[in-house]
């Protein structure tokens, strides 16, 4: 019994022991993980001297020399380590390892089989390691034999699929090699060095959606690393996805205020390209302020100011370029904007219309340039431009009817009636066409046509006369003005009352109404309206002759 207490004692004090000294270890192994590398060789070693067949001891210590490079101390604590527990298969890779490092892979590769020999079963780590080897070695058909082994006996394996990837590119199969890094990835996503090589590999295999997929990958692990946005931004370029390739860029540029020239020059062009003028404002400006002579960036400063209501500034950068550069369509596009925006409505003209002479299929931009010639009253040139626009655009309806209306300025009558009159048969219902059409039959004497026109004007508005209430004034004032012409004062006089229901201030129509209320001999009321027109048009002849003349009648 007292035997028994006594084995039982030593056995206990044996664990305890290990137990100290595994507590022991720990403490070695946090200073290395520390950093503390000289303190943890200071601690393995002193404990070490109390129990020297402490494998465990040994490994670690062999470990802290191989970090600082002590690579013959490494190997003999290593070889240590092996000897007292050829069982503990760490050892022999740790070993091995040194001897890699050490740049003997004889040895190395010695290593690695003692290793393998010592358990009848085989060992994943030291088959990759064994894998490592002949890798090195230049025989990458046997690596990849010795991976596939490691992951058939472990399929957790990371680095056994990344030493399968690393030999199917070394045979020249990169796309074998990419489905064996992508496994790896699966079984631990947080490897960035990974994620780094399988998107240049990507990159290399023209596969540049998954390249790409790979790169932003990595980036939201390591979102400082510069080089892979860097990468990413330029194949973004390549692909032409400019917003994606300013978005890679925008935290570069936050974390870098100075970047070197070629990656301010790729980001400006991006955020320009994307039509994010706002960002690329800035950017062109410290640009240009650094190299004055590039057209790119001069054109950049140019458009995103122009976009940015700089007008003023817009021209004087475009002025810049034009010195040294030619300008294209949109350039001049954006250079009349932002002359008509300076109120130099001559210069917007001329500039939209040099637009126009390189893309003359912009039906658009020719009303444009019609509708300020016509506000400079050129009748002539609004006419050509307004032509050009229903040419090309043939439902553009209001190009037609502002050619009518420059022809009527020019005293054409019969091409504005017929542009009219084409708008009619496109839009029987636009009442401002027949008005206009109604106009133009005055003018030509053609009084009857001209009051038939307006009752159309009339039937087109129908129940919208708050909206067309002045086309209803003028359409009264017409038709009241045909029926003053026949003779036929009673009628005459009812529409031009109708016409000043809609508008009451126009001279004409109270002129027109005096006219014929005169020759109803209703001379009161006539004498009213002479007086009314004076109002409106104090230099208007013929109502100062009503006046005086009905004056003694009515007794004024």
């Amino acid at each position: 019994m007292k035997r028994m207490l006594l084995l039982l004692s030593a056995g206990m004090l044996i664990v305890a022991v290990q137990a100290i000294g595994q507590s022991r270890t720990d403490y070695g192994k946090e200073l290395l993980k520390q950093g503390k590398t000289a303190e943890a060789i200071n601690f393995f070693q002193g404990l070490l001297q109390n129990t020297s067949r402490d494998a465990d001891a040994w490994f670690w210590l062999a470990k802290s020399y191989q970090k600082i490079g002590r690579l013959d101390s490494a190997e003999i604590a290593a070889q240590r380590v092996v000897r007292l527990n050829d069982e503990l298969m760490d050892g022999w890779q740790l070993l091995s390892e040194i001897q890699v490092e050490q740049k003997n892979l004889v040895g190395a590769f010695a290593t690695v089989k003692a290793g393998l020999k010592v358990k009848k079963q085989e060992n994943p780590a030291l088959l990759v390691q064994l894998g490592h080897i002949l890798m090195l070695s230049d025989s990458a058909d046997a690596a990849l034999v010795a991976f596939t082994r490691a992951k058939e006996l472990d399929p957790s394996s990371v680095s056994a699929y990344i030493g399968m990837g690393d030999a199917y590119l070394k045979q020249g199969v990169g796309p074998m090699a990419t489905v064996q890094f992508e496994k790896a990835l699966e079984i631990d996503s947080l490897q960035p060095a990974l994620l780094y090589r399988l998107a240049t590999i990507y990159l290399k295999e023209r596969q540049y959606n998954e390249s790409g997929h790979a790169y932003n990958r990595l980036l939201a692990l390591q979102p400082n690393n510069d080089n892979a946005r860097l990468e990413l931004a330029n194949l973004y370029k390549r692909a032409k996805l400019w917003a994606k390739c300013a978005g890679t860029l925008k935290d570069y540029f936050v974390r870098n205020p100075n970047p070197p020239k070629d990656v301010m020059l790729m980001y400006m062009e991006a955020l320009y390209q994307s039509k994010q003028y706002k960002e690329a404002l800035p950017v062109a400006e410290k640009y240009v302020a650094a190299d004055a002579a590039s057209p790119l960036a001069t054109r950049i400063l140019a458009v995103a100011q122009v976009e940015q209501k700089q007008y003023a500034k817009g021209v004087e950068t475009y002025a810049k370029l034009t010195a040294m550069d030619s300008l294209g369509f949109d350039d001049y596009r954006r250079l009349g904007r932002a002359y008509r925006e300076t109120n130099k409505d001559s210069l917007a003209a001329l500039t939209l219309e040099r637009a126009l002479k390189l893309d003359t299929t912009q039906a658009a931009l020719y009303g444009e340039v019609g509708s300020i010639w016509m506000k400079l009253k050129n009748w002539d040139r609004a006419a050509e431009m307004f032509a050009h626009r229903f040419r090309l655009d043939t439902l553009a309806v209001g190009a037609l009817v502002n050619y009518g209306s420059c022809m009527m300025q020019l005293e054409d009558y019969e091409k504005a009636s017929g542009a009219f009159e084409r708008v009619i048969k496109i839009n029987p219902q636009y009442p401002p066409a027949y008005i206009r059409l109604a106009s133009c039959y005055f003018q030509q004497k053609k009084a009857t046509e001209g009051r038939q026109a307006a009752e159309k004007a009339i039937q087109a508005v129908d129940t919208a006369k708050v909206k067309y209430r002045l086309e209803l004034a003028d359409a009264y004032r017409m038709v009241g003005l045909s029926f003053l012409l026949e003779k036929k004062w009673d009628e005459g006089v009812k529409s031009l009352r109708e016409s000043l229901k809609y508008k009451d201030d126009e001279a004409q129509t109270w002129l027109l109404l005096g006219q014929g209320l005169q020759n109803m001999q209703k001379n009161k009321e006539a004498f009213e309206a002479y007086k009314h027109v004076l109002k409106l048009d104090p230099k208007n002849e013929q109502a100062k002759k009503g006046v005086d003349t009905l004056a003694p009648i009515v007794g004024e």
